[in-house]
């Protein structure tokens, strides 16, 4: 008996008018069609939108943990050089490396703001 049902399975379900047989004739008369494709299309838009969000947040993210990494290493690396500029006692290199480090410093943090400004104009970040 089940073996029978399952080999000619369409034409028994369309004849007994189950559930199965019912959305056949449906999609072949286009009523289900049109409402699905425009929902499916409209699901599919809004997902990539909010990919494109946590994407761009992640690279924020990711550039302030870089950003965080390398002032950690400028301040380790002012602070050596001051240590042995004091052993060594010559303060005008010392100054004059201290400038130097602080003028690098300064540009990283222009660097750094520009880039978070420039970001997303259309998702709250200013556009300089």
């Amino acid at each position: 008996m089940l073996g029978t049902n399952h080999t000619d399975g369409g034409q028994k379900s369309q004849a007994s008018g189950s559930w199965g047989g019912m959305v056949d004739n449906e999609l072949q008369r286009g009523r289900f069609n049109h409402v699905d494709d425009d929902d499916d299309d409209d699901d599919d838009d809004d997902d990539d939108d909010d990919d494109d969000d946590d994407a761009d947040d992640d690279v924020m993210m990711m550039m302030m943990i870089m950003m965080m990494m390398m002032m950690m290493m400028m301040m380790m690396m002012m602070m050596m050089m001051m240590i042995m500029m004091m052993m060594m006692m010559m303060m005008i290199v010392m100054m004059m490396i201290m400038m130097m480090m602080m003028i690098v410093m300064m540009m990283m943090m222009m660097m750094m703001i520009v880039m978070m400004m420039k970001v997303d104009p259309q998702h709250g970040g200013f556009l300089i």
